[in-house]
């Protein structure tokens, strides 16, 4: 299980906002993570109101957690999405088109596609809970 330590920042009726504060975690502050540390601090991540605990307030500081393989599954949506985008588009568009700026800008679309359906997948998937020990 992967844990960081995070500051809530906002409270909403339905969701909470809250900050990471430098590494995400420990094999990262060493240098020897995923690289996800690389994403760097400020990073604001939604997390449901109802996981926070109840005497949780704006700057309270609460563990998140993540499975491996939750982190994993999100770096496949985030990366392979939009390159499948880029090759399906310019492998129509190389097909179909005479003029090499339309392979380019379908392949520019077919990234631009990826990432939106890449967005709209991993909010559903990926979300952190809150450490419940």
């Amino acid at each position: 299980m992967i844990r960081s330590e995070v500051t809530l920042t906002q409270l909403h009726n339905d969701y909470a906002v809250v900050e990471f504060s430098g590494s995400v975690c420990a094999p990262c502050r060493e240098g020897k993570g995923c690289g996800a540390g690389l994403l760097g601090s400020a990073r604001h991540v939604r997390v449901d109101r109802n996981q926070l605990p109840e005497n949780a307030t704006i700057g309270s500081t609460i563990v998140l957690e993540c499975e491996p393989k939750s982190v994993l599954h999100a770096a496949m949506i985030g990366y392979g999405l939009p390159l499948a985008g880029m090759i399906l588009g310019s492998s129509i568009a190389a097909r179909f088109a005479a003029s090499e700026w339309v392979v380019v800008l379908a392949a520019a679309s077919g990234v631009a596609a990826g990432l939106a359906f890449a967005r709209r997948l991993a909010s559903r998937r990926t979300m952190p809970r809150v450490a419940t020990e």
